[in-house]
């Protein structure tokens, strides 16, 4: 193999700026990026992240098709906003950090700093989740929602820091397995609970308690073959952690809030039976994201080498073959949901779903193009572009308010499928012009080999 050498750098911590988008991190190289790791193959990586990422979006969906067998409409609509919620908190606790641990192969931080990162951002929060149930305190059922499903995320947020590590590790059959059996034990519990005439509320204690046991028994004790024990925290690199991601937090909570939007505007300004309703159909959009997300993770090693190699063509090769996956996944259930979605819909949620075919239809085909989204914003993450990450949410975020308030208002349920779907055509209209220019960048920067020796 040809030694590559490169500048050494004094920096002690990458920097990030959400205006100036510089490169924080130097570009990572094909001998940096590890080699399929000892036990694993590439097959058996890509069956069990297939495995965990279907497992992790079935999760919400048979969480709200239970609450909604047993439970009024009004109350899918609490347990949904809280839901919501506490997925948004989870984002706080998360702050960023996830894909940029997991595509930190040269190991410029330890693990111990991502762990008291976590730790401090996990308690972030909880913090805001304690605030958000003082707020919501008249609504008693609603605020105890909160609370245990933001637990539920607190420990999700810890298996995802050593699910990260077997990432890094370029062992994705180890952070698959993980999710898989975490979520589905813990599914289980709740789907027993339930079945068992228990209240939501204790279905949801036990299935914090199944969630606990499994993140120690496949996330911590699997992790210390590549650990052995956390340093004690070390400020600095706490801190270089923290501002390096604050942009991709800034942007993913951002994101998400778009995602979400429609939800806060139907609590602000229609009621929870509504909020019920879109909670139901909102469902299938997570499905078609949650497929697109398990096709373009076993991706991100080959497109970083693509890059680093200035292969430009190869990666454009790739992201047009996922549009047209993306695309015919959306076009696919599109035309399902127009046949039999009514029916569908009914028989599985147990409400009657009559006359509201076209809000079905018009999420399904936003849920699309959040999947372009996330396609677009990995390849800016990994070109370490928070910049411009941080543009097009922020943008994205003043143009989807004014938007989902004025459809909510003047059109109710169907107004907010609508804001949900005229957001996301300008989030993608924002990606596609960032994504060129920061490719037309790459492309333009020398080979890592051909830089001059000092």
């Amino acid at each position: 193999m040809t030694e590559i050498k490169v500048i050494p750098s004094n920096k002690s911590a990458p920097e990030a700026t959400p205006v100036a988008a510089p490169d924080i991190t130097p570009e990572i190289t094909p001998e940096i990026i590890p080699e399929i790791a000892q036990g694993t193959t590439p097959l058996r990586n890509s069956v069990w992240n297939a495995l965990g990422s279907t497992m992790l979006g079935l999760n919400t969906f048979i969480l709200l098709m239970l609450v909604s067998r047993t439970s009024d409409v009004a109350t899918v609509g609490s347990f949904g906003i809280a839901l919501t919620t506490a997925q948004l908190l989870y984002f706080v606790g998360v702050f960023g950090v996830d894909n940029y641990q997991m595509t930190d192969y040269r190991e410029q931080f330890s693990f111990s700093g991502y762990f008291w990162t976590r730790i401090i951002t996990g308690s972030m929060m909880m913090i805001i989740c304690l605030a958000a149930v003082v707020i919501s305190k008249g609504e008693a059922q609603k605020s105890l929602f909160i609370l245990l499903l933001t637990l539920f995320y607190l420990l999700n947020l810890i298996g995802d820091l050593y699910q990260r590590l077997f990432f890094q590790k370029n062992r994705l059959d180890m952070s698959g397995k993980a999710l898989f059996f975490r979520t589905a034990l813990s599914c289980l519990a709740f789907v027993i609970a339930v079945l068992a005439g228990i209240s939501i509320e204790i279905a949801l204690v036990c299935l914090l308690i199944v969630n606990l046991i499994s993140t120690w028994i496949w996330d911590v004790v699997p992790a210390r073959r590549f650990i052995q024990s956390h340093k004690p925290i070390v400020r600095s690199e706490v801190l270089g952690i923290l501002k390096a991601c604050w942009p991709l937090f800034l942007s993913v909570f951002l994101m998400n809030i778009i995602f979400n939007l429609s939800k806060y505007g139907i609590a602000l300004i229609l009621d929870d039976t509504a909020q019920g309703w879109y909670n139901m159909l909102f469902i299938p959009t997570q499905v078609i994201g949650l497929i697109s997300s398990f096709i373009f993770m076993p991706l991100f090693n080959t497109i970083s080498e693509h890059f680093d190699a200035q292969r430009i063509h190869a990666v454009k090769r790739i992201i047009h073959r996922q549009i047209i996956i993306i695309a015919a996944i959306t076009f696919a259930a599109v035309v399902v949901l127009f046949i039999w979605g009514v029916a569908i819909f009914s028989w599985v949620f147990q409400q009657d779903f009559v006359g509201l075919q076209v809000e079905m239809i018009l999420i399904i085909i936003g849920g699309g193009l959040f999947a372009l989204c996330q396609l677009y914003y990995f390849i800016l993450v990994i070109l370490r572009r928070q910049g411009y990450i941080f543009l097009v949410f922020g943008g994205g975020f003043l143009v989807s308010m004014l938007i989902t308030w004025a459809t909510t208002a003047l059109f109710g349920l169907l107004g907010a499928c609508i804001a949900f779907v005229l957001c996301h055509t300008a989030l993608v209209a924002g990606f596609v012009l960032l994504v060129k220019c920061a490719m037309a960048k790459a492309a333009a920067k020398p080979k890592i080999d051909e830089i001059p020796i000092a």
